[in-house]
């Protein structure tokens, strides 16, 4: 997402999450909207990629990544958005 892009919603955010679990879960990789997640959610949804790969059971990784997810929604919900011709980078 650029800094000229508007904020997603909530429905937004949560379409791309189910999105991306969707994938991971089926041996795919993260899809390209996956990119707006931050570092957090990202590694969880690469721990679930992993556990699939190895046969290993994901309850607890996608528990732990919809927890990542609900912190990455309420932070984005409280984030103000940057201005047009504003860099997110704060020299």
């Amino acid at each position: 997402m650029g800094h000229h892009d508007a904020p997603l919603s909530y429905e937004e955010m949560l379409q791309a999450f189910k999105d991306a679990l969707d994938r991971v879960l089926s041996g795919a990789v993260l899809p390209p909207t996956a990119a707006t997640f931050n570092l957090t959610l990202t590694l969880c949804l690469l721990d679930i990629a992993h556990a699939v790969r190895q046969g290993r059971r994901t309850q607890s990784v996608v528990t732990r990544a919809c927890e990542a997810f609900a912190e990455y929604a309420a932070d984005e919900a409280v984030r103000p958005p940057i201005p047009a011709g504003r860099s997110k980078l704060v020299t």
